[in-house]
Order: structure tokens, then C-alpha cells, then sequence
């Protein structure tokens, strides 16, 4: 993510949505001397996007939630299958013979 990095901001944004990756994405932000202020920028961005979804989601399902729990699972299990499979994908894809 150094400053010449063209998804540097993207990431930080997209991170701040992303379980677990949402603590530790200013690590590699200040690896790459991303400038504070884009990257308390798109953080913010990041951070109220997840803040409405979340708000959304109380507001619609209210006193619905034990009836979704399941389906909570399944998507959670799935985005963790999802990201599991991008890396393993990268890994072999930059592998070097």
C-alpha cells in the first residue's frame, strides 16, 4: 500500500467491512506508508458503510433474529469459504515453479 499503490485505498475501504480483517488493515496501510489522511479517510468510509448495513439490519429483522440465525451461519461459513478459496487461489497462482 505504499503511496504509489493503486488499491490502497479500495483495501482500507473494503477492509473496514470484513470481519477480523477490519482490526488488523492498518497494519499493512502503515507498511506501505499509506498518507494518514487518505487512510483516516477511507476508513471512515469503510466504517460507516459497515455502521449503516448494520443499522439496516437491526431496523428490518428487529425481533426476527432467532428466526435467521441458521441462514447467519450459512452466509458466514460461505464468506469464510470464499476467502479461504481466494487465498489458497493466490498461493497457487504465484507459486513459483
Amino acid at each position: 500500500m505504499a503511496r504509489g499503490c493503486r488499491h490502497g485505498a479500495s483495501s482500507v475501504g473494503f477492509g473496514r467491512l470484513v470481519p477480523g480483517v477490519r482490526s488488523v488493515i492498518s497494519m499493512p496501510a502503515g507498511v506501505g506508508q499509506m498518507p494518514l489522511a487518505r487512510f483516516l479517510l477511507w476508513s471512515a468510509v469503510g466504517t460507516l458503510v459497515w455502521s449503516a448495513v448494520l443499522l439496516a439490519l437491526g431496523y428490518v429483522l428487529q425481533s426476527r433474529y432467532e428466526q435467521i440465525r441458521d441462514a447467519i451461519e450459512w452466509i458466514t461459513r460461505g464468506v469464510v469459504g470464499a476467502m479461504v478459496a481466494m487465498y489458497l487461489w493466490r498461493v497457487v497462482r504465484f507459486q513459483k515453479d
